[in-house]
C-alpha cells in the first residue's frame, strides 16, 4: 500500500470513541463508528486540545475543552462556520487500520462582505 501508514489493528480502535496515532510528524484522531472509520488531524484549531480526547455523538466529535464541534467526514466545525480540522482516508485490510495522507489546508470560504 504505497503512501498508506499502518496505525494498528482494529481492536486498538474502541468502537464510539477516538484514539490518538501518529502519522509522520502529526497526530491523527481515528474514529470506528458502526463499521465506519473517520480520521481527523487530532488538534482543536481553538486552543489545540485533542479532538481524540472528545466526546462523539452521531458523526460527529466535540472538543472537551471549549465544546467546539466537528463532523468526521468533512472535518468542519458545526459550531464556528469557519473552523476546520484536515481529515485522512482510512482502509482497513484484514485485521489492520491503515491511514493515508492528510488533506492539505482549505483557505476558508469567502465572507459575503461582512
Amino acid at each position: 500500500m504505497s503512501g498508506w501508514q499502518r496505525v494498528g489493528r482494529i481492536e486498538d480502535f474502541p468502537q464510539g470513541h477516538g484514539r490518538s496515532v501518529r502519522l509522520g510528524e502529526r497526530r491523527v484522531a481515528v474514529f470506528r463508528l458502526d463499521g465506519e472509520w473517520f480520521a481527523l488531524e487530532d488538534v482543536c484549531p481553538h486552543m489545540r486540545a485533542r479532538l481524540s480526547e472528545g466526546s462523539v455523538h452521531g458523526a460527529s466529535v466535540t472538543c472537551g475543552w471549549h465544546g467546539w464541534t466537528f463532523d468526521l467526514r468533512s472535518g468542519r466545525s458545526l459550531t464556528k462556520s469557519w473552523a476546520r480540522v484536515r481529515t485522512c482516508p482510512v482502509r482497513v485490510q484484514g485485521n489492520e487500520v491503515w491511514l493515508g495522507a492528510l488533506e492539505p489546508v482549505q483557505p476558508p470560504p469567502a465572507s459575503g462582505g461582512g
